[in-house]
């Protein structure tokens, strides 16, 4: 049952005059049925057709069958005309009807689902290498010639051939669907990982409950508007953390209290924007936290440790999962009579994998993803998981989870460098290696969760998610842009952004590779190339000559910049370069050989690279975090200049991480009317900042400096020492200083800053 092999993809065409049906054989045969206002006679034949694929070892396959082309085709079976098939086109694409409100008699399997990320087809094609780009050629809105028809059908080929390829690359997780359909009973080959959970799960509650799980999303929905504001639940946790013996939990707690007391309001079965973000300062490090989940305010640049100091990095193993279970955090419409069926039922599944981790490993892996897809669907309020209570009860205290953690290693010496999601990176001493696993013991005793280690060689940094780590024991560990495939490998995550440029740094830093050699060596075309997508409102050309929107290009020595046009009709946009496509040459079509290609501008990639690896390998500095917080507490906003800039960029408090800063930059504080601050700088290079009410001239007179030897400045950046204070002043032995025309102008302003 459930098979996935032998893959028939299908794919349909529709315009108001003109309906077709495209079918792809493993074999490479192509079947299309075309029917026009005036000639449906293919009918019986694509009847007959489907029928036979439904009966035969093959399987009916599509990219967004289920949201489009299933609906489509059958909606046309049962109402066979063109006119059918285009109205049901235009509902679902252009007025936003669901596909579950049309008939589906056409089950495929859709492989837009099961993919790692949502990309478009055309994309998709991009990330496999298929040869040939092309967008529909034709508005869909427009009558078709005789010659327009066939075309179509030449890009239905097309777009069938993609489709094909996409089956291939799925393999793996088709097969992973096979297994697990046959396993729980219910067919999950076109559900996403968090579907897979949350239908696996809702059969399991079926039987236990008779409760089906569009019963349980309608109780989920009557639950948020019965109550559509709340309070979030502290885990159990929170009220026993050892404030004794780690004093810098005393933040947490506060930081805790705050969140708890905030009332959460639900709207259109949507949190509240923002109602989950906080931000909290600990050690010498910002976090952010949100419905995204704990981050650190990162910049570049890298941490290397010397012998004497290690480089940990310690992760939460399920930590999501393990909270709601470890917690009592379920979906309250799974709690009946007394009973949590949710937490008995995702039990014995998390139980069921840890022990196949041992004797079946295929297994575990499939379990991974039913455990792993499952709190995402809390905060869905199309799932029968749906409970935004426990989807921010979970999300809250495991942010507060980890941020108890960083407090407790910042107490006896670790500094923690970088926070991501579910794990921390430290930095310490060895000789404190014994006392931060203790640490790490007593959390995990505290939370009931599990750490997993790596300890780093070194941790490279272009921000919090993207970075490259190097295990002691272990292979490169790579996130963002550093992950890439093997040369000649696919990535059905990312679309091709001259990836050669990251892998040209990424293997400097692993294996010593030059750079230089790394992009000039390669003879694979995939790594030069960048992608973009222009607006269907605008028209793409390229030395006059047109292309599609979906463009991918690679830099050349003489290429030329590629041009997006609005349409006529649309006002909105003006004429203007295609991001990042200077000098380059479109490839809507891939070459037959590498060879072929002789005018790729070697040079721009490796400036890129050196750019990176200029960025990333520069140390990272302790402290300086901490003493831009210092200036904060005071009232100051403190910025980065260049030595010598007067900047007047302000940035928002905990947006900057200063242990990125370079040698030739130094800290600053801003001033001016939005801060209420003026500076007094004297020739020696002192810098006082005060507190002041009113605007005051944005420029010293000459005359300040002549007979003082200091000038005030007021709205510029001005570069600050460690121990800057902010003062509190007579405002008459300020306005000394001015002339009676720019004390007039500054008392124009009555308001307090």
């Amino acid at each position: 049952m459930y098979e996935v092999n032998n893959l028939v993809v299908y794919d349909v065409e529709t315009y108001p005059n003109y309906f077709l049906v495209g079918f792809l054989f493993p074999t490479g045969e192509v079947y299309q049925y075309g029917f026009t206002r005036d000639d449906i006679s293919q009918l019986q034949g694509l009847r007959d057709f489907i029928n036979w694929v439904e009966q035969s070892e093959y399987n009916l396959a599509s990219f967004n069958g289920q949201g489009y082309d299933d609906p489509v085709l059958s909606e046309f079976l049962r109402s066979p005309s063109v006119d059918t098939a285009y109205r049901v086109s235009v509902a679902i694409i252009e007025n936003g009807v669901k596909w579950w409100d049309f008939l589906r008699d056409v089950k495929s399997i859709d492989l837009m689902q099961i993919m790692p990320a949502r990309l478009s087809l055309k994309k998709a094609g991009v990330c496999m290498r298929h040869k040939k780009l092309q967008e529909l050629p034709f508005d869909p809105h427009t009558d078709l010639t005789h010659p327009e028809m066939v075309e179509i059908a030449s890009y239905n080929v097309n777009d069938l051939q993609i489709t094909q390829e996409l089956g291939k690359e799925m393999e793996g997780e088709l097969q992973t669907r096979h297994e697990l359909s046959n396993e729980y009973n219910v067919d999950l080959r076109s559900k996403g990982r968090a579907a897979c959970a949350e239908l696996i799960l809702c059969s399991v509650m079926e039987k236990r409950t008779g409760l089906k799980k569009a019963e349980l999303k309608k109780i989920a929905r009557k639950n948020v508007d019965a109550n559509p504001v709340f309070n979030i639940q502290p885990a159990v946790w929170f009220d026993h953390l050892p404030v004794d013996r780690y004093p810098t939990l005393q933040c947490v707690i506060e930081k805790g209290h705050e969140i708890f007391n905030r009332r959460i309001h639900v709207n259109h079965y949507q949190l509240e924007p923002g109602c989950l973000s906080s931000t909290i300062f600990i050690g010498d490090r910002w976090y952010n936290m949100g419905i995204g989940g704990l981050h650190s305010m990162d910049g570049a640049g890298c941490w290397c440790p010397d012998y004497h100091t290690l480089l940990m990095d310690v992760d939460v193993t399920s930590y999501y999962p393990a909270l709601m279970l470890t917690q009592g955090f379920s979906p309250r419409h799974w709690i009946i009579e007394g009973v949590d069926h949710f937490k008995e039922t995702f039990g014995d599944i998390v139980a069921t994998r840890v022990a196949a981790k041992s004797k079946d490993k295929a297994k575990a892996k499939r379990l991974k993803i039913v455990i792993n897809g499952t709190f995402g669907k809390t905060n869905d309020p199309f799932s029968a998981f749906y409970d935004p209570f426990t989807m921010s009860a979970v999300t809250v205290n495991g942010q507060l989870a980890l941020i108890a953690l960083v407090a407790m290693a910042h107490d006896v010496g670790a500094t923690v460098i970088s926070a991501n999601t579910d794990g921390i990176t430290m930095q310490y001493k060895r000789e404190l290696d014994e006392t931060i696993r203790a640490v790490v013991s007593e959390w995990e005793a505290l939370t009931k969760l599990n750490m997993e280690y790596c300890e780093y060689l070194g941790f490279y940094q272009k921000d919090v998610n993207n970075y490259i780590a190097i295990p002691k024991d272990d292979d490169i560990k790579t996130k963002g842009v550093f992950n890439i495939p093997e040369i000649g490998g696919v990535d059905m995550e990312h679309t091709p952004m001259a990836q050669i440029v990251a892998r040209a740094v990424r293997d400097q830093i692993e294996t010593m590779e030059d750079m230089k050699l790394t992009i000039t060596n390669c003879k694979d075309i995939q790594e030069f190339l960048l992608t973009q997508n222009a607006s269907r409102d605008y028209n793409v050309s390229w030395r006059g000559e047109p292309l599609d929107n979906m463009v991918r290009f690679y830099k050349a020595v003489e290429g030329a910049e590629i041009i997006k046009t609005p349409k006529p009709g649309y006002t909105k946009g003006k004429v203007s370069i295609m991001s990042n496509s200077e000098s380059s040459v479109p490839l809507p079509n891939l070459p037959e050989s590498f060879e072929s290609i002789t005018d790729i501008d070697y040079n721009w990639y490796i400036q890129e690279a050196e750019a990176l690896w200029a960025t990333i390998v520069e140390s990272k500095r302790e402290g300086l975090n901490t003493i831009a917080r210092n200036l904060e507490i005071q009232g100051m906003q403190p910025a980065i200049i260049t030595r010598g800039d007067n900047t007047r960029q302000s940035p928002k408090p905990g947006t900057l991480d200063f242990s990125s800063m370079l040698e030739s930059e130094e800290m600053a504080v801003c001033t001016g009317r939005n801060y209420g601050i003026i500076a007094q700088r004297f020739a020696s290079g002192e810098v006082f900042f005060y507190q002041v009410d009113r605007k005051y001239a944005s420029r010293t007179r000459d005359k300040i400096m002549n007979e003082n030897g200091f000038e005030f400045r007021f709205g510029s950046n001005i570069e600050a020492a460690p121990g800057s204070v902010l003062h509190q002043i007579d405002q008459d032995w300020l306005e000394q200083f001015y002339t009676e025309s720019e004390l007039r102008n500054a008392r124009k302003n009555e308001k307090p800053f």
